[in-house]
């Protein structure tokens, strides 16, 4: 995302990178979505062989989604603040990623604070590729935590807390194609 930020790269270069962070959560940290809960009510619908492909799809689509919601001031980051609130209760306290999302919310508050001019002087943070980019992956990462754990979040849950990012991702996309245009294009 910062190398993004800083030369431009292009549609298949950011996607290469994100195929390389997911498969570093994915297979380097076993954090893989095995199940889809119980969606069509005769109960949980496990992914078997599918579940890596699945998971990856699911972290390149999450971390897309973040970066495209990124258009108006504090959106992404006020999408990502509740996400992330909501979170925290179904992770256990005092672990590395609680830590990390708890670091990623006390973050927040001064950007959001200065994009939606909250505070006392006018100030303008601009989170980039590298912020939005940063968010998806971390919110992503604690969704399928959160999610994959007995008595965890319901993976349908999960989907309601980043409903707005995937929703506005799929409506660009559609835009993008009914316009001739390809769906990655800037």
């Amino acid at each position: 995302g910062a190398l993004d930020d800083r030369y431009q790269l292009g549609p298949r270069v950011r996607l290469v990178a994100q195929i390389g962070a997911a498969l570093l959560l994915t297979l380097g940290g076993g954090v893989v979505i095995t199940s889809l809960g119980d969606v069509l009510g005769g109960g949980p619908l496990n992914l078997g062989a599918g579940a890596v492909p699945f998971t990856l799809l699911a972290v390149v689509g999450l971390i897309n989604a973040f970066n495209l919601v990124d258009g108006i001031d504090g959106l992404a980051g006020g999408v990502a603040l509740i996400a992330l609130g909501s979170l925290l209760p179904f992770l256990p306290a005092g672990s590395a990623l609680f830590l990390v999302l708890v670091g990623a919310m006390a973050a927040l508050v001064p950007y959001l604070v200065c994009n939606l001019d909250l505070g006392p002087g006018r100030c303008k943070v601009f989170l980039g590729d590298a912020g939005s980019m940063l968010l998806g992956y971390l919110i992503v990462w604690g969704l399928i935590e959160a999610s994959q754990a007995p008595d965890g979040l319901a993976p349908v849950t999960a989907l309601w807390l980043v409903a707005i990012p995937l929703m506005d991702t799929l409506a660009v996309m559609g835009r993008r194609l009914r316009q001739g245009r390809h769906p990655f294009s800037a």
